[in-house]
């Protein structure tokens, strides 16, 4: 359709939105933040042009999840699944349309593990045996797995079991712990 340039129409009159976003980057932030607590932090540039946005949408997966004010041009998505692959797009808008999607950009959102399950202790001469199943990774492989007991007796492994010394004829409980490049459980 075109459009008419005459007495009762002038150039300026020509209402459109602004221009797509660019530049979108998404960053994972892991480092502790508990499980299935991720964060993936978004920015991109303002566009260019004759219209400035008011607003810019926030877009994961094709559905609208966040509305921020011009001119910030960043935000943070929390909340989000561990080990999880997300994608995102960003619409400015303002009193007249809203633009078509930036470019897309992805980020996978890792945060510490969970909690490792399953724990047992063994009783053996002057040392228990602690071992626990494999909790989930939370996205990022696990290094070490820390053990603690009441009478603050500790252990290091990167297995799925680990002997403490410990006094006989004592009695005693233990947490486990994983961690990975984000933090502990």
């Amino acid at each position: 359709m075109s459009k008419n340039i005459g007495n009762k129409a002038a150039a300026q009159d020509n209402f459109i939105g602004p221009n797509a976003p660019t530049g979108l980057t998404a960053t994972n932030v892991g480092a502790n933040r508990a499980f299935n607590d991720g964060r993936i932090d978004l920015a991109w540039v303002a566009p260019t042009g004759a219209n400035t946005p008011t607003s810019y949408k926030i877009m994961r997966g094709g559905a609208e999840i966040a509305t921020v004010s011009h001119p910030t041009v960043t935000y943070s998505n929390t909340g989000l699944t561990s080990a999880t692959l997300y994608s995102y797009t960003v619409r400015a808008a303002d009193a007249y349309g809203t633009s078509a999607d930036s470019n897309a950009a992805t980020a996978t959102a890792t945060t510490v593990p969970s909690a490792p399950t399953s724990a047992s202790a063994t009783a053996g001469v002057n040392a228990n045996t602690v071992q626990w199943a494999a909790p989930a990774t939370g996205g990022t492989a696990i290094t070490n797995y820390y053990v603690v007991g009441n009478d603050a007796t500790t252990g290091n492994t990167t297995g799925l079991s680990v002997s403490i010394a410990d006094s006989a004829n004592t009695s005693q409980y233990y947490n486990v712990y994983a961690d990975n490049a984000n933090g502990r459980s």
